[in-house]
């Protein structure tokens, strides 16, 4: 499905962080940094050594580094006899090592974090903010930042009713292409959770949730143009109202360097997009799972 987008021809500075799912060096990262990223987004399964080069490198180029620790399940493993300090200490080494931002779901770890830790304190879109009063209890609990649900991103009055309510900042995730009010979401989630966790790692037939997402927007494309991913053009229309952080994701296992990288200049440089929404689009689409 080829797509034309141009961009808002006044789209003022706005704070962007990008999902990275390739290699951990210091040329890739420069070139994602050098268009104009504020902060890299890593998954914490890459090991302490990669996050350790990571933060050394996205420091030197002044942008910050955010550990996403975001899965929807960790197994109890947090609360086990033990998960507190095993987590504590963890924590303690990434910001000793000059991590800016951690990113979670779990609220054990975001009250450890709030209480304990100067790094910034970001929830995760996986924990589905779609509600005024979601987004009111975890600014209670001193986050920074809150990823919100892409489901409400199209719902303008409601995006101004929690801005309205919360002293946190809001991102808004722009490139996700999940369906809206999909009801397998959290188990599509939980899945991934265990893929990419702790072994032993469940050896799966078949991904189930991504192949019943590609049908149903087989059937019907519309599905794709309705869900929560923002328009490149239209990001100036938020910016006008107030919002201006804003997140690219990556899809699942390693996404390439060189399809981040045409993401942010779509987003954030050349302002258009032209092309086919599997290069835009995190979602599971036909031909990509």
């Amino acid at each position: 499905m080829p797509i034309f987008i141009s961009f808002h021809e006044d789209l003022c500075r706005m704070k962007l962080s990008v999902v990275y799912r390739d290699s951990i060096d210091r040329e890739s990262m420069r070139k994602i940094v050098d268009l104009g990223v504020d902060e890299i987004a890593i998954d914490a399964t890459r090991g302490f050594g990669r996050i350790k080069d990571a933060t050394s490198i996205t420091n030197e180029f002044g942008a910050s580094l955010n550990v996403l620790m975001d899965s929807s399940c960790f197994g109890a493993s947090h609360l086990i006899q033990g998960g507190y300090a095993t987590y504590h200490r963890y924590l303690e080494r990434l910001q000793e090592i000059g991590v800016r931002a951690i990113t979670l779901t779990e609220a054990y770890l975001i009250d450890m974090v709030a209480n304990e830790f100067d790094m910034d304190l970001v929830v995760s879109n996986i924990l589905s903010v779609t509600t005024i009063a979601k987004a009111r209890y975890l600014d209670e609990l001193g986050v920074d930042r809150i990823i919100l649900d892409p489901d409400i991103n199209h719902d303008i009055e409601l995006l101004l009713k929690i801005k309205s309510t919360v002293s946190c900042d809001l991102i808004l995730l722009v490139n996700e292409g999940c369906i809206r009010g999909c009801p397998f979401k959290n188990a599509h989630n939980n899945l991934i959770s265990h893929l990419e966790g702790a072994q032993p790692v469940p050896i799966i037939e078949s991904d189930y949730y991504s192949e019943w997402c590609i049908s149903k927007k087989k059937q019907d494309p519309s599905l794709i143009q309705d869900s929560g991913w923002i328009k490149p053009e239209d990001l100036g229309k938020y910016i006008d109202i107030g919002f201006d952080s804003f997140m690219i994701g990556a899809y699942r296992g390693k996404c390439p360097l060189e399809w981040t990288l045409r993401v942010v200049d779509a987003y954030k440089a050349k302002r258009r997009f032209d092309g086919e929404l599997s290069g835009l689009l995190t979602t599971p689409l036909e031909g990509r799972l």
